[in-house]
């Protein structure tokens, strides 16, 4: 099983369903069960946009979501 680190606060937007759509450049052919990680870091300008959308305290340094591709 693969897993994805992600910054909040989009760890919790994929998480909560809110994003569901990945921009990234680069492809991926891994199609199985995928762990999103909410890394340590946050995006401190996306968080202040997205802030009435997420929790209070923002889960960091774990897995915060599972799912299949």
């Amino acid at each position: 099983m693969k897993a994805r680190t992600v910054k909040e606060p989009w760890a919790s937007l994929i998480a909560s369903g809110t994003k569901d759509v990945e921009d990234r450049s680069w492809r991926t052919h891994y199609k199985r069960q995928l762990l999103i990680h909410a890394g340590l870091g946050v995006d401190r300008d996306d968080l202040r946009v997205w802030r009435d959308e997420l929790p209070e305290l923002l889960p960091r340094g774990r897995v915060v979501a599972t799912g299949a591709r």
